[in-house]
């Protein structure tokens, strides 16, 4: 997407939500909706029982090579790489809304269908930012994620595929700035200021083990070496994937209680979240520490280590 497009984009929500030279109702309505598919995403990243589809593509033997696409394909061993290439999918798949959480967006014929098309393709974006620096990062996983949906053209669920049209890129870098906001910077100095959300999603790392070659089981005696069949390294990638994703879902809610915060704080904007939504939010935090307790015992039962 180009800054001209980007502008027409812009050009057109101000239109059509009657906001004229508005400054203060223009930025109010863009938080709105990057909130908006902020809890969408945390929706679609809590989904179960589509995993198995995202991993499809990423449990081919070879991929093309980050570094050298155009050339052969190389044969994949690290299980990070997987566990990487099934979550940047998962994302993807958001960003398309190919997902029942962005159903209604996907049904809109509206003029600002495309500016949440953007929308939703920046926090994909800021996604796959926080996979770098989490457990099992691999950028081979992550390219490989963008290049499988892309050879997909627009034969996807709703047959409309943003990265085959080259709508949405990996490391798109225009943004929404207006009189010196910025979206992109607000993401950025908000996770600057939560070192928290980079402990915790590095914590990951102790409970899969990532760096494990696929075909090898861990074993007890020294230089002991176990096989694995493809059922075993698809339930285990995953299983890691599901339990990252709940993680990545819990930081989300974090980044969007912040937009929400900032919003309402100095930059015109008021939650169309109300207070018994933001506590119910809460309860669901509890209810991720417990499931995450459960979920971490489940990797080690299913041979992570």
């Amino acid at each position: 997407m180009s800054y001209a497009t980007l502008g027409h984009l812009l050009a057109q929500y101000v239109l059509h939500r009657r906001l004229g030279a508005d400054e203060p109702a223009y930025t109010k309505s863009l938080w709105q909706d990057i909130e908006d598919q902020l809890q969408k995403f945390m929706d679609h990243l809590k989904e179960d029982g589509m995993d198995a589809m995202y991993y499809a593509n990423c449990k081919n033997t070879a991929w093309q090579h980050w570094t050298l696409p155009t050339a052969r394909p190389r044969v994949v061993t690290s299980m990070g790489d997987r566990i990487i290439c099934t979550l940047m999918t998962k994302a993807l798949y958001f960003a398309n809304g190919w997902s029942s959480a962005t159903f209604d967006d996907m049904s809109d014929t509206g003029p600002n269908k495309d500016l949440k098309d953007f929308i939703r393709c920046g926090i994909v974006n800021m996604f796959m930012h926080l996979l770098e620096e989490s457990a099992c990062a691999s950028p081979w996983g992550t390219f490989y994620a963008w290049y499988s949906v892309k050879q997909m053209k627009n034969d996807g669920p709703f047959a409309r595929n943003l990265i085959y049209e080259e709508t949405c890129k990996n490391g798109m870098e225009e943004d929404i700035e207006v009189e010196g906001w910025s979206m992109k910077e607000r993401i950025k100095e908000w996770l600057r200021r939560h070192e928290s959300i980079g402990n915790r999603i590095k914590k990951a790392r102790v409970r899969t083990n990532c760096s494990r070659n696929i075909g090898e089981l861990p074993t007890q005696g020294q230089g002991a070496k176990n096989t694995e069949d493809g059922d075993i390294v698809k339930a285990q990638v995953v299983q890691i994937a599901k339990n990252l994703s709940k993680g990545m879902a819990k930081i989300f809610r974090e980044i969007k209680k912040e937009v929400k915060e900032s919003g309402s704080k100095g930059k015109y904007a008021e939650s169309p979240i109300t207070d018994s939504a933001a506590e119910a939010s809460d309860d669901d935090d509890a209810d991720d520490d417990e499931e995450e307790d459960t979920n971490g015992k489940n990797i080690k039962a299913s041979q992570c280590y």
